[in-house]
C-alpha cells in the first residue's frame, strides 16, 4: 500500500512540500558535473516546491567546503598518490638489486640502469596522461567551483526563501533536554549521535550540541511547519541509520516518527521518506530531468543495492577466501602468531600443512560511505586451524604433532564496485582492493601426541 502511495506523489506535487537533508545536498559533489548541473537546473525551476530547514542550512555550511574541495582535488590527488607509490617502488627495487650486486649475484651494472629508466619513464607517461584527464575535469567542475558553486547557491537561495524563525536559544535548550530523554529510551531520530564527542577543545559547546542533537532540530522543524499545513511532506535522505529507517531495505519510515508526526498534524497530512535516487525516479522527470540521467542514477544505485546485498550473503565465503590467503597459502604468516607460545614441551619453529576448521562470526558491519569513497567489511570473529607444528626442544630434539589453535581476530576489507557495466553480476561487480588483520590473539590451543625427533651426534659418540 505504502510503494502505491508513493508512485502517485508525480501527479499530485502540488499537495507536497519537499525537503532534502543535509546529506543529499553534500552528495551531489560526488556526482559527475553534467548531472549535478541538470539537477540543480531541474530543482531551480521548481523551487517553489522546496523547504530548507536551517539545521540543514548550518549543516551544509559547516561541510560544504570539505566535500566541495575533496571532489575538486580528487585528480590531483591521484596524481599526486599514484606517483609516490611508483617512486617508493622504484626505490624498493633499486635497493633489492643493490643487494644482488653486493653478493655477486648480478655483475651487470646496465641491466640495474636500463630497469630503473624504464620505471621512470613509466611514471612521467602516467603523470602526463592523468594531468590531461585532471585539466578536463577541472573544466566540468566549474559548476561547483569556490567562485561559481551551483549547489551552494541554491541552497542559499531556499534559505533566503524560508519565512520560519529558526528556534531561539530557549527553544533549543528545551531540544536538548528532550533530546536526552529520547537518546536514553531510543526514541528516532539522532540517538546513533549519542556518542558523538567534541572533535577539539576549540567546538564550543553550543556548537557540539547543535551537531549533536542536530536531525532531531530538523525533525522538530518539520513537525513545527507541517503541524498547521494541509500538505504532506516528502522527506528526503541518504542516511541509513536505524533511528530514521524502520528498514532501510523495504524503505520504510520509523514508525515511531510516523505516530509523533500524525498526532502533530491531527492526522491532516502524511509523511514519506525516500532517498535521493529514489526522488528522481520519483519526481525527476515531473522536474524536467532527462530520462537518460535518471535511468544512469538509479542503475547505479541498483548495482550498489546489489553488490551490497552479495557481500552480505556471501561475507563469510569472502572472509574464508582471504583467510586462506593470509594463513594457509603464506605459512610463515601463522607461524609468527605462534612463535612466543609453546607447543609439545618446546618453543615452536615451523608451522606447515595448516588448514582451516572453522570460522565463527562474533561481529560484522558493511561500511558504505558514497560521500567519502569508503568501502570496506569490517569483521570479529574466532578462527580455528589445524596445523603440523615442529617445536624446538633443544639443540639435538625436536618435538612435531598436530595442533588446533583458535584465535580472536579483527579484520578489514577494503572493496571497490566497478560502474562501467551497470547489468554487470554483482560477484562480477565487486572487487577487493586491500585487506588487513590485526588484532590477533591466541584464545585456544589442543595438541595431544607428537613426535620426538632427536639428532645423534655421530662424533660424540664416536669419542667415547
Amino acid at each position: 500500500m505504502f510503494e502505491k502511495e508513493k508512485s502517485k506523489i508525480k501527479y499530485d506535487l502540488d499537495e507536497f512540500i519537499i525537503c532534502f537533508d543535509s546529506n543529499v545536498w553534500l552528495d551531489m559533489y560526488k556526482l559527475p558535473p553534467a548531472i549535478i548541473e541538470d539537477i540543480i537546473i531541474a530543482i531551480s525551476n521548481n523551487v517553489q516546491y522546496f523547504w530548507l530547514p536551517n539545521q540543514v542550512y548550518i549543516e551544509f555550511t559547516q561541510n560544504v567546503i570539505k566535500n566541495r574541495d575533496y571532489t575538486i582535488n580528487r585528480y590531483k590527488n591521484i596524481i599526486e598518490n599514484s606517483c609516490q607509490q611508483l617512486n617508493d617502488a622504484k626505490n624498493k627495487i633499486n635497493q633489492e638489486l643493490k643487494n644482488l650486486y653486493t653478493s655477486n649475484i648480478l655483475t651487470n651494472d646496465y641491466f640495474n640502469q636500463k630497469f630503473l629508466n624504464e620505471i621512470d619513464t613509466l611514471r612521467s607517461n602516467f603523470k602526463s596522461d592523468l594531468s590531461i584527464l585532471a585539466s578536463e575535469y577541472e573544466k566540468d567542475l566549474k559548476v561547483i567551483s569556490n567562485d561559481n558553486d551551483i549547489i551552494s547557491d541554491l541552497v542559499e537561495e531556499l534559505n533566503e526563501l524560508r519565512s520560519e524563525k529558526p528556534f531561539s536559544t530557549k527553544e533549543l535548550l528545551s531540544l536538548y533536554v528532550e533530546g536526552e530523554t529520547r537518546f536514553k529510551y531510543k526514541l528516532p531520530p539522532g540517538y546513533t549521535d549519542e556518542k558523538k564527542e567534541k572533535k577539539n577543545n576549540q567546538e564550543n559547546s553550543n556548537d557540539y550540541l547543535v551537531k549533536k542533537y542536530g536531525d532531531l532540530i530538523i525533525w522538530k522543524e518539520i513537525l513545527r511547519l507541517m503541524k498547521n499545513s494541509e500538505k504532506n511532506l516528502l522527506f528526503v535522505q541518504n542516511e541509513k541509520k536505524t533511528d530514521w529507517w524502520e528498514s532501510y531495505k523495504s524503505k520504510k519510515i520509523n514508525k515511531f516518527l510516523v505516530q509523533e508526526y500524525s498526532e502533530v498534524t491531527n492526522n491532516k497530512s502524511k509523511i514519506y521518506m525516500v532517498d535521493f535516487v529514489e526522488f528522481l525516479s520519483l519526481c525527476g522527470k515531473e522536474f524536467g530531468l532527462e530520462a537518460e540521467t535518471i535511468n544512469d542514477l538509479v542503475a547505479k544505485a541498483k548495482l550498489e543495492k546489489d553488490v551490497l546485498e552479495y557481500i552480505e550473503f556471501n561475507k563469510l565465503n569472502i572472509l574464508e577466501e582471504q583467510l586462506e590467503n593470509k594463513y594457509l597459502n603464506d605459512s610463515n604468516k601463522l607461524y609468527d602468531l605462534l612463535i612466543d607460545f609453546s607447543f609439545f614441551g618446546g618453543s615452536v619453529s615451523d608451522v606447515e600443512c595448516t588448514e582451516l576448521l572453522n570460522i565463527n562470526m562474533l561481529n560484522s558491519e558493511i561500511v558504505f560511505d558514497k560521500a567519502w569513497e569508503e568501502k570496506y567489511i569490517k569483521f570479529e570473529f574466532e578462527v580455528e586451524f589445524n596445523s603440523y607444528i615442529t617445536s624446538y626442544v633443544n639443540k639435538y630434539v625436536c618435538h612435531s604433532g598436530q595442533a588446533i589453535t583458535k584465535f580472536k581476530i579483527n579484520s578489514k576489507i577494503d572493496f571497490t564496485i566497478n560502474y562501467i557495466h551497470l547489468k554487470a553480476n554483482p560477484s562480477a561487480a565487486f572487487e577487493i582492493i586491500d585487506c588487513e588483520f590485526y588484532d590477533e590473539e591466541l584464545v585456544e590451543s589442543h595438541s595431544n601426541e607428537y613426535e620426538i625427533d632427536v639428532d645423534v651426534d655421530e662424533d660424540l659418540f664416536r669419542d667415547r
